[in-house]
């Protein structure tokens, strides 16, 4: 009897723990946040933007039922000032596992992320695997409020958009405060994206639609903030030197052939040797396989001459190409992207003693040489353009 009791007793007290989600919160209950954008307004104040997904029983506005979306902005001293600004707005329990990226402003970011990055690292609710975007000439608030024709969601539609380029696109911030707080002193390159105009004139420019582009990658020093921009084919070199996923194509013109030939390149390699003298000496060796995807010139592709040539070219295309790039970022924003200092903590770690305390003044005087070899793998269907007849074709 006893045990019957006891049993009882236990079965009663378990059901305290089993009573279900007492704390659980409808989802009709919750504003979804699926972006974030931080800007810097005259006054010196974040403003802070959230875009909130809208289910289909949500509310529309000026009678559209179709809206998916609802961007708040608020203000603040610091961004959990204005975080809870946004909250006191927002008449749901604002849910942000959601977000997959945060934009910020130029001019913020121009006078450094030091100030905002904190939050985003320290609360219990910070996603490291967020996208992070910098909005080139213009504010985060606009880059929120801007639709596309695949939807209102602008924020999820941009993370799609820059995970086209074959890049790691969640990865973003976690990628820039590796790079910023490691013992090499590098800088990061963040995603930029800007507001584009139409290319024709005309009706559909009269429309003014807001819509925004992938348009390279904004360069961040050290001390966390924007020294500049790399076009998108810089940001395809400086992506291959870092061994990240990306799309890259070559095209270059050809003397010989009178016209441009366009590749695709993939099997992306790239090594490098450092030497120690007066200077440092960086020594890159990239390689690829080339696909060609169109042919501009007179040349038939089905002669082994003629493929030297364009693999010629192309090597010296893409070698020049990568001198310049880093030329520039040596010269003007001096700040190693690259992870050069990386590569020379790991692979001669005592040099990089002697280098490490120095190495921000260092690597704008590092003398660099670049090696590229280019290897045509695929020509396509046909050896020379189909619009040429055989006697226009250099074999």
């Amino acid at each position: 009897m006893r045990k019957k009791q006891a049993g009882a007793l236990l079965l009663c007290i378990s059901l305290v723990f089993v009573g279900g989600c007492w704390d659980s919160k409808e989802l009709n209950d919750q504003a979804l946040q699926v972006g974030t954008g931080i800007d810097l307004n005259e006054e010196g104040e974040f403003v802070l933007s959230n875009q909130f997904s809208l289910n289909s029983s949500g509310p529309s506005s000026e009678g559209n039922s179709q809206q998916e979306s609802y961007t708040e902005m608020t203000k603040g001293d610091n961004v959990f000032k204005a975080s809870a600004a946004m909250q006191a707005r927002i008449t749901r329990k604002i849910n942000r596992g959601q977000r997959t990226s945060i934009a910020i402003g130029e001019k913020l970011a121009r006078e450094g992320l030091k100030q905002i990055i904190d939050i985003y690292t320290r609360t219990p609710e910070a996603q490291l695997r967020n996208d992070l975007f910098i909005v080139k000439g213009g504010f985060a608030a606009d880059l929120l409020n801007s639709s596309t024709p695949f939807g209102s969601l602008s924020q999820r539609e941009y993370f799609k958009l820059h995970q086209a380029q074959k890049e790691v696109a969640d990865v973003t911030l976690m990628n820039m405060l590796r790079s910023v707080n490691g013992d090499s002193q590098s800088g990061a390159i963040v995603p930029a994206m800007e507001r584009v105009q139409a290319p024709i004139s005309g009706e559909q420019k009269q429309k003014k639609q807001n819509k925004y582009a992938y348009t390279g990658v904004a360069v961040i020093n050290n001390d966390l903030k924007l020294v500049g921009f790399l076009n998108n084919e810089e940001t395809a070199k400086a992506l291959w030197l870092l061994k990240r996923p990306h799309i890259q194509y070559a095209s270059t013109y050809i003397p010989e052939g009178s016209g441009l030939v366009t590749a695709k390149l993939s099997s992306l390699k790239c090594k490098i040797k450092a030497g120690f003298g007066e200077n440092t000496e960086l020594h890159i060796a990239m390689k690829a396989n080339a696909e060609l995807m169109e042919n501009g010139t007179n040349l038939d592709l089905l002669s082994v001459a003629n493929l030297k040539l364009i693999e010629q070219a192309l090597e010296l295309h893409t070698r020049k190409q990568f001198t310049e790039l880093i030329h520039k970022v040596q010269s003007e924003y001096k700040t190693d992207i690259f992870n050069f200092g990386d590569t020379i903590f790991r692979y001669y770690p005592s040099q990089w003693r002697r280098l490490q305390n120095r190495w921000e003044s260092e690597f704008p005087k590092a003398a660099v040489t670049v090696k590229v070899d280019i290897k045509v793998k695929r020509v396509g269907l046909t050896g020379g353009p189909v619009q040429l007849k055989e006697g226009e074709l250099e074999h």
